[in-house]
């Protein structure tokens, strides 16, 4: 509901929705497929604006865990680490 009501802001509130949906998606561990899907277009979209997010690198690695390609799922988590690390936020890297 959260991604859906984000597509009447601009593109960067739509990235942050999106991702923090798939990741929530990936927490619950329900519709991994949905919250892959939603993961991969908000990175699209943060790549193209210039932006990276904590919630993308953070989903998934959730979502590489679930998959057991723990390497790959460690290599996002050490990501979102970092950003959350960046930008003072201790919740974000304590997670």
């Amino acid at each position: 509901a959260a991604e859906q009501v984000s597509r009447a802001g601009d593109e960067k509130e739509r990235v942050a929705a999106m991702a923090e949906a798939a990741r929530c998606l990936a927490i619950v561990e329900r519709d991994l497929g949905h919250a892959e899907s939603l993961l991969l277009e908000a990175g699209s979209a943060a790549r193209r604006l210039g932006i990276e997010s904590l919630a993308i690198e953070d989903g998934l690695g959730m979502l590489r865990l679930h998959q057991g390609a723990t390497d790959d799922a460690e290599r996002h988590f050490e990501r979102a680490r970092a950003l959350a690390r960046r930008e003072g936020d201790h919740d974000g890297e304590f997670q």
